[in-house]
């Protein structure tokens, strides 16, 4: 049984590579298969198909994203919890680089990733930044906007990291956490805000 979760592990990684070197259309499970150092065959027991394994990828990257927007929900104040979360995004960026480096690249590819899962997973985050920056006494005006703000950031401190590793994604969103807490009302966790 444990090999049997070692090869299949080999098979998700050699994926991960090869999809975030040639995308997930210039992949073929011959190739993932060789760079695993495995049988075609074997692949097939795992997943049925190609397309099978992409959707291993993408429940993997959902269940991540699910751990760290739950954080959002625990007790603290606003900024604590912000803060919690953003180091949340951060430990799992650096320790899933490759990982989110394929579900940004595919993202991108609208006949792989469809629109409309974008959006969901846009709306259930922004509607959780903006309870949670409103409850931190942002007005109900502006707690959207702030929202899709802090959104875009996280989003571009990612992008920034999965291009480039030594890019400062950890003093990024210390600052992200420092700007969306610095408000009236909203206290502050002394970890992120230097």
């Amino acid at each position: 049984m444990v090999k049997e979760a070692n090869q299949q592990q080999a098979v998700f990684l050699a994926a991960l590579e090869l999809f975030s070197l040639r995308g997930f259309d210039g992949v073929s499970m011959r190739d993932i298969a060789r760079q695993a150092d495995c049988s075609v065959s074997l692949i097939y027991n795992y997943y049925p198909s190609k397309a099978e394994l992409l959707q291993a990828i993408l429940f993997e990257a959902q269940a991540q994203v699910a751990a760290t927007l739950a954080l959002l929900a625990g007790p603290g104040s606003a900024g604590a919890l912000l803060a919690a979360y953003l180091d949340a995004v951060v430990e799992v960026l650096e320790g899933n680089r490759m990982l989110w480096r394929v579900v940004h690249l595919l993202r991108m590819q609208r006949h792989l990733f469809p629109l409309e899962d974008i959006r969901h997973f846009q709306e259930r985050t922004l509607k959780v930044l903006q309870g949670l920056l409103h409850e931190a006494g942002v007005p109900e005006a502006t707690a959207a906007g702030q929202a899709v703000l802090l959104f875009a950031a996280i989003d571009g401190l990612t992008a920034q990291y999965l291009l480039d590793d030594t890019f400062p994604l950890r003093s990024g969103a210390r600052a992200c956490t420092g700007v969306f807490t610095k408000q009236k009302g909203v206290k502050n966790d002394e970890r992120f805000t230097t």
